[in-house]
């Protein structure tokens, strides 16, 4: 009886597979780090991909910044009306998704509202159309 158990278990620890946290979205503050390829931006991990911003694009471990109504690339939240720290290629989210808020936008499992670039962008039958945000570079989901 015991030879079964041991083969069992020498069965199942040989199936054992590191479980893949690649496509994995976290949050984060001064107690929380991020994973090695992530670094946290406005209390989320973020991958380090660049984002668009308007007719610009900001590099990796840059938010897009919006200071009334025009858009720059900077490294701290500090005195932005809006940020963003995605975009609607979703590169920057993983399994998650860019989620339009009242703040800007940023990585999400689940969004309320979506970054888009078209309509195609747009799954909710509810939200068909890819929108203006008021203030910001960046489009939304929703009824224009």
């Amino acid at each position: 009886m015991r030879a079964r158990v041991a083969a069992v278990a020498l069965t199942l620890v040989g199936c054992y597979r590191e479980p893949d946290y690649s496509q994995t979205q976290f949050r984060c503050d001064a107690a929380h780090a991020c994973p090695a390829d992530q670094v946290c931006v406005a209390g989320n991990c973020a991958r380090l991909v660049a984002v668009a911003c308007g007719a610009l694009t900001c590099a990796p471990l840059q938010l897009c910044c919006v200071i009334a109504g025009t858009p720059s690339c900077r490294s701290s939240p500090a005195g932005c009306s809006l940020t963003a720290s995605c975009d609607a290629s979703n590169s920057q989210c993983g399994s998650g998704a860019c989620c339009s808020t009242p703040q800007g936008a940023s990585c999400g499992s689940s969004c309320p509202v979506d970054v888009c670039e078209t309509e195609d962008d747009c799954y909710d039958s509810a939200l068909p159309m890819c929108c203006r945000v008021a203030g910001a570079p960046w489009l939304a989901c929703g009824n224009c």
